[in-house]
């Protein structure tokens, strides 16, 4: 019975590490049916213990699995979203000419200075001002928060690609994300600069991980079992 819930604890092991990608768990059910085949005391079990111990150190090896923490990341990122501010175009102040015409003391000037009068109380209706550089329309609210509402799903599938385990997902969203806060997001602002120092550590980020398609112990429990007649035909349980 010792072997037969060794076995079955190195069933579980598998479920939990292919299944729920628990690594840490898979681990610890090896350990413990290796502690049960121990108990036994039987000499002709130490290629099964071996074959644990291979196990054990293979998911050791493994690469940490830390995506909750980067999907806890990226709910703090989303939060922020609302608070980005978009790139603003200031216009810079008017250029105005000063009229240098005045007025003439001479009575010989006559004429001159009827003109300068015209031209005077014409500029009273028509005010010309010119101003530097070039004007771009800002955004209105309603693109701003279908932009906004984007980016937030964009690092929401980031943060899906995460718990599923795709790389190439993961990394596209990301570097879209990137892009879209680089062209409307003011850069200067402390927010923006905050994620997209983020997003450029999160990128670097393998979230792929790439497990064993079966462990070493498991058929030679099964093995095991069937020499001792304890009810697994050839082929039950592999």
């Amino acid at each position: 019975w010792l072997l037969a819930e060794a076995n079955y604890l190195v069933k579980l092991a598998g479920r939990k590490l292919w299944q729920e990608k628990d690594q840490v768990t898979a681990r610890v059910l090896l350990s413990t049916a290796d502690l049960r085949i121990n108990e036994m005391n039987d000499p002709s079990l130490i290629a099964i213990r071996q074959a644990l111990a291979s196990d054990i150190a293979m998911l050791q090896a493994l690469p940490r699995d830390n995506s909750e923490t980067l999907a806890l990341k990226f709910d703090g990122l989303i939060s922020q979203i609302d608070n980005l501010k978009l790139n603003m175009v200031k216009l810079p102040d008017a250029i105005q000419t000063e009229s240098g015409e005045q007025l003439s003391n001479s009575t010989d000037d006559w004429q001159e200075n009827l003109q300068r009068m015209w031209n005077s109380f014409s500029e009273g209706f028509i005010t010309v001002r010119r101003r530097n550089g070039s004007v771009e329309p800002l955004m209105s609210p309603k693109q701003q928060w279908y932009l906004e509402e984007n980016l937030k799903s964009k690092l929401i599938q980031a943060q899906l690609a995460v718990y599923r385990q795709q790389q190439g997902a993961f990394e596209h969203s990301i570097e879209l994300s990137t892009r879209w806060i680089m062209q409307f997001f003011d850069r200067q602002d402390s927010t923006t600069e905050f994620m997209l120092s983020e997003l450029a550590e999160l990128r670097k980020q393998k979230i792929s991980i790439d497990y064993p398609k079966k462990l070493a112990s498991s058929n030679l429990i099964i093995d095991a079992l069937t020499q001792r007649n304890v009810g697994y035909g050839n082929k039950a349980g592999r």
